[in-house]
């Protein structure tokens, strides 16, 4: 049933489905990288305007998402306020800049409340290589590592985690 495998509340791919569309690619023979997104200061956004509005951020984002990529690139949510995607035939650089793209455009979402505030919020994501879906489960930590490495650095940014540490 199609319904099990979208996040009810932004209706992209959920967690298992991302997996499974991950699983169908193999071993690909050209780059892919594994990019995890996370929405900064969720929790304050939640508490200072309440969780529909958090709820909104994370339909809107969703949104985004599905305008941003390709056809045959991946995405989901991937819990909580951390999205997921797979970049398919794709050098780290191009995911960097693709990343700063997404970036650039989630500064640019607006969500108007109906006292005429307006709340914007930003992402930070980290980017690794993957070489094979048997190799997805180490990309997804390197990928964690380089968010958090954003995350101690002032969030709002894009970081890719290569042998020589984070750029």
């Amino acid at each position: 049933e199609a319904s099990s495998f979208l996040d009810p509340l932004t209706n992209i791919y959920n967690r298992r489905k991302f997996f499974l569309e991950c699983q169908l690619l193999g071993n690909a023979s050209y780059p892919q990288a594994f990019c995890l997104i996370d929405i900064d200061n969720f929790k304050q956004l939640n508490d200072s305007y309440g969780h529909d509005v958090g709820d909104r951020a994370l339909v809107a984002f969703g949104h985004l998402l599905q305008r941003a990529f390709r056809a045959s690139d991946i995405f989901c949510r991937y819990g909580g306020e951390e999205f997921a995607v797979l970049l398919g035939n794709c050098s780290l650089d191009n995911a960097r800049d693709i990343m700063e793209q997404l970036r650039a455009r989630t500064h640019r979402l607006t969500l108007n409340l109906a006292d005429g505030r307006q709340v914007r919020f930003t992402t930070s994501c980290g980017i690794a290589p993957v070489s094979a879906f048997a190799a997805l489960q180490a990309a997804i930590k390197q990928a964690d590592e380089a968010l958090y490495f954003c995350k101690k650095n002032g969030k709002d940014r894009v970081s890719v985690h290569t042998q020589a540490g984070f750029i």
